[in-house]
């Protein structure tokens, strides 16, 4: 059955369009995260989704349901606030079992739901205390709570996360995930934070300007974004774009600081560019130095002037201004080096050696800014790429920044 479904749904007010025309169908039982940046439009589709919106055009569909006219206290949901929303006055029972109340339930009903959801949020010893003797984390923990208590079919998160500090967000984002896997409730998630989304989510949506970029697995919009809004906007750091010339009938691509043949699989699509630029676009993963990656079977080298280091520990951040020796402006690179041969910041201004591996170019249309088609797709790889190895070891690889 189909939880939540958008038909061609619009919102605006007055002149001002905030979404336009959007369509995205969230199955039943899936984590959908909405993420993107701040004014994208994605905290007002999910106030629509709980009724504190109206919709402008289209349709909202609720199970099999038109929701559009719908009163929020009829569509059976529950959110969680960014401000937590508790009341000061109440003790954390009371503030977990509110919504029960008002439904007139039986107080020893209450008190035995309120302390089965307690248990495995912790909040067990904490149930007499009120809002202002709890931290940060444990007051999210009663808003998370008193969601649960409802049994809805559907959570909504309204970027729940962002008034803790960096260690509480991780913890709280293994909370909510392992919570939703214990669950298996419909959840939809907003925030602007890209980590948030790929640890955290089934499937993600971003959204810019009103409009939704890509709608998918957190691994695909990695691998294969539809647009450079996506490849640069999914990533830490996000993805490396520079336009390049095409020539040689599409087989080669050459840059300021660099000149590479094209891979087989995009020769099709380059040769329509022939004698013109497409965009470019290497994750930072993938630049090194070249005695770092021996498995890179076409390695390409790339000369830039070195502007920053960001040392992290278990690697660097390496930023170079790659303008092939010529004076101006040029493209910054980002590339993540180990740190033991990283460059020390004595060396900045100076020009400065790395290489990356051809075989894991992406390539955008210059004016549309959509991917170019593929002629040829590795299957084998696709799958490593998809698999959820790929994504844990993402995962702990985002953790490990203490991010």
């Amino acid at each position: 059955m189909k939880s939540i479904e958008f038909k061609n749904v619009s919102k605006r007010y007055e002149d001002v369009s905030v979404i336009e025309d959007l369509n995205m169908t969230i199955e039943q039982g899936e984590f959908v995260v909405l993420v993107g940046p701040s004014g994208c439009g994605k905290s007002t589709t999910l106030r629509m989704i709980a009724g504190l919106e109206s919709i402008t055009d289209g349709d909202l569909m609720i199970g099999d349901v038109r929701a559009n006219d719908l009163a929020p206290k009829d569509r059976d949901l529950a959110m969680v606030f960014q401000s937590y929303a508790l009341y000061p006055h109440m003790t954390v029972r009371e503030n977990i079992g509110f919504g029960l109340k008002i439904r007139k339930m039986p107080q020893a009903e209450i008190d035995k739901k309120v302390e089965e959801v307690a248990e495995p949020l912790g909040l067990s010893q904490l149930l007499e205390r009120k809002p202002k003797a709890l931290s940060g984390g444990q007051r999210q923990r009663v808003a998370l709570g008193r969601a649960i208590v409802r049994n809805p079919s559907v959570f909504l998160f309204d970027e729940p996360l962002s008034n803790l500090d960096a260690e509480l967000r991780v913890q709280m984002r293994a909370e909510i995930s392992k919570l939703h896997r214990q669950l298996k409730t419909t959840s939809i998630y907003v925030t602007h934070d890209q980590i948030e989304a790929m640890t955290m989510g089934d499937k993600i949506a971003v959204l810019n300007k009103g409009h939704i970029m890509q709608f998918g697995s957190p691994m695909e919009l990695y691998n294969f974004p539809k647009n450079t809004f996506v490849a640069g906007f999914i990533g830490t750091p996000p993805m490396n774009l520079m336009k390049v010339k095409v020539s040689d009938h599409g087989k080669t691509l050459t840059h300021a600081s660099f000149q590479i043949k094209t891979p087989s699989r995009w020769r099709e699509a380059t040769e329509k560019f022939d004698g013109g630029e497409v965009i470019l676009g290497i994750r930072p993963e993938k630049i090194g130095l070249l005695h770092e990656h021996d498995d890179w079977d076409v390695p390409a080298h790339i000369f830039g002037k070195l502007e920053m280091v960001e040392t992290l520990g278990h690697e660097a951040i390496v930023h170079l201004i790659c303008d092939g020796n010529k004076p101006g402006s040029g493209d910054k690179i980002l590339a993540k080096i180990k740190p033991k041969n990283s460059p020390t910041m004595g060396l900045l201004g100076e020009h400065y050696e790395v290489t990356f591996d051809t075989r894991a170019i992406h390539l955008f249309d210059p004016n549309t800014e959509h991917r170019l088609p593929e002629s040829r797709f590795d299957s084998q790889t696709s799958q490593e790429q998809e698999s959820p190895t790929a994504k844990q070891n993402y995962v702990l690889s985002l953790e490990s920044q203490g991010n």
